[in-house]
């Protein structure tokens, strides 16, 4: 009869030992998200700061090609330690980086927002396209 009650005890200290390890690491996962958290808010924030520019976009998220080209750097905000990457890509695979700050060498963590846009390239010729910002520490 010792051995059955040695048995359970067993099980339950097992069963213990999972649940407080399964608690450990959905606390590490909850602790290392918010500096990921705080790149994907600052790649929304420049994003939204690029789309909202009436000098770059129409209502529609149509931009003349020109205008995208020569992106204004005062339509970029973000802290200096960040890099910033602005890029856009068009449906025929041409990509073109339109801004960037900083190198990603050395960088630690990295988080990218792509948005739907038309690139009007002249008055009949408007073609989809893919806006993306890169941020990194």
């Amino acid at each position: 009869m010792g051995g059955f009650y040695e048995a359970i005890l067993s099980l339950m200290v097992v069963t213990l030992g999972v649940v407080l390890l399964t608690l450990s690491f959905t606390f590490l996962s909850f602790g290392g998200a918010s500096s990921g958290d705080d790149l994907d808010a600052e790649a929304r924030e420049i994003m939204d700061g690029l789309l909202s520019s009436p000098s770059l976009f129409d209502g529609d998220r149509v931009a003349e090609r020109s205008d995208i080209v020569r992106l204004p750097h005062g339509a970029i905000s973000s802290e200096p330690s960040l890099g910033v990457r602005i890029m856009i890509t068009e449906v025929n695979g041409a990509t073109e980086i339109l801004y960037q700050n900083g190198g990603p060498e050395g960088m630690k963590e990295r988080a990218s927002l792509s948005e739907p846009v038309n690139v009007r390239h002249s008055m009949g010729d408007v073609r989809a396209a893919s806006l993306t910002v890169w941020v990194w520490r």
